[in-house]
């Protein structure tokens, strides 16, 4: 089973092979690690990065890596965190308590 999987085997595939109602069932026979997780995900980056342009992975320059950590500055607000995607305008203009994406801080509920 672990070596089906290993080489490519669709683990919820294995597991109508193997008759399991659950696919936990099949996961727990197949003994995957967090070692063999890790070696998967850096072969797909390697993958990914040769079908992608090469430019896409300059490197920054100090002026793009100072606005991007400037936007996280921006991000905090007095109720909690402001969770806008990087480079997304708001359109609420400092009224975060009308925004969905204003995750509030639980202590400040009170002020609520």
């Amino acid at each position: 089973m672990t070596d089906a999987i290993r080489s490519g085997l669709p683990p919820h595939i294995a597991a109508k092979i193997c008759g399991h109602a659950a696919l936990d069932t099949t996961m727990g026979y197949a003994a995957i690690y967090p070692e063999d997780v890790i070696s998967h995900h850096r072969a797909f980056i390697a993958r990914r990065r040769t079908e992608r342009p090469s430019e896409e992975y300059r490197e920054l320059t100090a002026t793009e890596w100072d606005e991007f950590l400037s936007h996280f500055e921006l991000r905090k607000v007095a109720l909690g965190t402001c969770g806008r995607d990087y480079a997304t305008p708001c359109q609420h203009e400092n009224a975060c308590v009308r925004c969905p994406l204003l995750l509030v801080d639980p202590a400040q509920m009170p002020r609520l």
